[in-house]
C-alpha cells in the first residue's frame, strides 16, 4: 500500500477536481468528528482513500484500492489488529487517530497545491504511520496486555 497508494496520491494532484477536493475535505470533517466523539472512523478513512483513488481517472488503480479496503474489512486478522488499535485509542503515548487526521490533512494540502511529490511524500508517510501501529498492535496481541503495562 505505501508505494502503491503514494503513486496514486501523485497521480491524483495531477487530475483531482475541486468537487473531490471538497469531497475530501468533507471526510476529512467526518473522521474529526468521528475522533471527537471518540466513535470509529473507519468509513470516513476508507472514503478518503478511496476518492483519492477515483480521482486518478485510472479504474486499475479505482479496482485495487478498493479491493485492498475489502480485503481489510473481510479478514480477521484486519479486524483483530484494527480491534486492538481502537482499544488503544486514549492510552498514553498513543495518538493513533489524531495522527491520521494530521496525516491526511498534509495529504489533502499537497492534493489542492497540485504538488504531485508532497501528495506522494505524505502518503507514504501517513501509510509508514499506520504500518507502525499495526505492528504495535500485532505485538500488543502476541504479547497481551500484562506484558505491555509492565514494559511501560
Amino acid at each position: 500500500r505505501i508505494h502503491f497508494e503514494g503513486e496514486a496520491a501523485a497521480l491524483a494532484a495531477i487530475r483531482i477536481s475541486e468537487d473531490e477536493l471538497q469531497a475530501l475535505d468533507k471526510a476529512c470533517k467526518e473522521m474529526t468528528l468521528c475522533v471527537e466523539s471518540k466513535q470509529s472512523a473507519e468509513q470516513a478513512d476508507q472514503t478518503f482513500h478511496e476518492l483519492i483513488a477515483t480521482a486518478t481517472r485510472n479504474s486499475a488503480i479505482i479496482y485495487t484500492i478498493e479491493q485492498l479496503w475489502s480485503f481489510r474489512t473481510r479478514m480477521p486478522m484486519w479486524n483483530r489488529l484494527h480491534e486492538i488499535i481502537a482499544n488503544l485509542e486514549g492510552e498514553p503515548g498513543w495518538t493513533n487517530d489524531r495522527k491520521t487526521l494530521m496525516d491526511h490533512q498534509r495529504i489533502l494540502n499537497a492534493l489542492r497545491a497540485r504538488d504531485s511529490e508532497a501528495a506522494r511524500h505524505a502518503m507514504r508517510t501517513h501509510l509508514q504511520h499506520v504500518r507502525v501501529a499495526l505492528l504495535k498492535a500485532s505485538e500488543h496481541d502476541a504479547i497481551g496486555d500484562d506484558v505491555l503495562v509492565k514494559s511501560k
